[in-house]
């Protein structure tokens, strides 16, 4: 019986060892994803127009003799809006973004809405911050399956 158990016991830790190694570690402050593709970069720009257009995002701006994507602002929620700025190179697509609050404050006359941020791995689950860096990493990985993360 006791050795059932340790042999039961040996094989979920070997089943499930791979599994945790396999979790990427994100580099809080992150804020640069880098897709890497086996596409050539015409294939990647014309892969990453389809990919906005069927997530829901439209194009602000978009030249592919430089490979360069910028997304029009879309809703991330209630109280934010997201701007995907894409540089296609090769075989890489770099993805760097920005978010703007819909907030507005008022000061009698003077009204104000949040300062741009850029998008990175900051604040707590389910925070805006948060929530922002999840919209833009899962567009990421829409593009490739071999993402890198970089603090630049």
């Amino acid at each position: 019986m006791k050795n059932k158990y340790l042999l039961i016991l040996s094989l979920t830790i070997l089943i499930l060892s791979p599994l945790k190694a396999q979790k990427l570690e994100i580099p809080k402050g992150t804020n640069t994803i880098i897709a890497e593709t086996s596409l050539s970069k015409s294939q990647n720009y014309i892969n990453i127009i389809k990919t906005l257009y069927l997530n829901g995002y439209a194009v602000q701006y978009a030249d592919s003799t430089i490979g360069v994507i910028s997304t029009q602002p879309i809703n991330c929620g209630n109280i934010q809006t997201l701007t995907f700025s894409i540089v296609v190179e090769d075989n890489k697509i770099i993805l760097r973004g920005q978010a703007t609050s819909t907030l507005e404050v008022s000061y009698g006359t003077v009204s104000d809405r949040g300062p741009i941020t850029e998008i990175a791995f900051k604040g707590m689950i389910g925070s805006a911050r948060r929530d922002a860096w999840n919209a833009f990493n899962n567009f990421a990985c829409k593009l490739s399956n071999k993402i890198t993360y970089e603090l630049q």
